[in-house]
């Protein structure tokens, strides 16, 4: 697998969604058994890629107020095929309730769900500048 970076793309060729989250200076990850994953998920038929990510990361971590920052378009290329989606940062504010699935980290973790997407989509974000926001 490969993960591609791009400035622009066609809106209609997005179908998924990433979010890298902070709160407080800290990481917000999904859990899921031992490994980490920012959240992440499809867009729906006639969804806005924006409204995509916001109820992706509802969804995943529920933030009750949050901010989101396009960051850019990006691809993950498997042998067969392309999938093409939209990084989000999120600013996390506050959390709607406790979840057992999410975990908010000082530190990268060293096991992840796809460490092939999942680290450059983290690096990309950390080259913007926009986790000083969420101090």
């Amino acid at each position: 697998m490969n993960v591609q970076f791009y400035q622009s793309i066609d809106d209609t060729l997005l179908t998924r969604t990433a979010v890298v989250a902070r709160k407080n200076n800290q990481w917000v990850f999904c859990k899921s058994e031992e490994t980490y994953g920012v959240p992440s998920g499809p867009r729906a038929p006639k969804e806005s890629i924006l409204d995509a990510a916001s109820r992706t990361l509802k969804e995943k971590i529920g933030p009750s107020d949050f901010t989101l920052i396009p960051v850019c378009a990006y691809s993950i290329e498997k042998k067969d095929s392309t999938a093409y989606g939209m990084l989000y940062f999120a600013k996390i504010e506050s959390f709607d309730c406790d979840r057992e699935n999410i975990t908010l980290l000082d530190q990268l973790p060293n096991v992840w769900a796809e460490p092939h997407v999942q680290i450059p989509i983290i690096e990309k974000v950390r080259h913007t500048g926009l986790m000083r926001l969420a101090g």
